[in-house]
């Protein structure tokens, strides 16, 4: 039910934000505001964006090809039929995509 749901995409939402954190990205919104749909965070700074995505795709990790921020940000869907074990999947794909890239240093510098 609509319950069950919640939890899962709240779940979800946790794993992505604290996961994509521990690759030393910025998150957009503090995690006590991070609702359960779309998790948002700041892309590192001179980041090829329609490069990161089709990099993303070309992985088999599909995320929003826009922003609605004001900073360059992306978003990452937390909701559907996906698991925490597919939001790992994720961060470690966001993590070598923009590691590839020359990207993730530039992050957790």
């Amino acid at each position: 039910g609509r319950a069950a749901r919640l939890a899962r995409y709240s779940a979800n939402a946790r794993a992505l934000y604290r996961g994509l954190r521990e690759l030393g990205l910025t998150p957009y919104l503090a995690e006590s505001e991070q609702g359960p749909i779309v998790v948002t965070f700041r892309q590192p700074e001179g980041l090829d964006f329609h490069g990161f995505v089709r990099g993303l795709k070309a992985r088999g990790v599909n995320i929003s090809y826009y922003y609605t921020t004001e900073a360059p940000t992306f978003r990452v869907g937390a909701i559907g039929d996906v698991r925490e074990p597919d939001m790992a999947r994720a961060v470690r794909e966001i993590g070598a995509v923009l590691e590839a890239m020359g990207a993730l240093k530039r992050a957790a510098a």
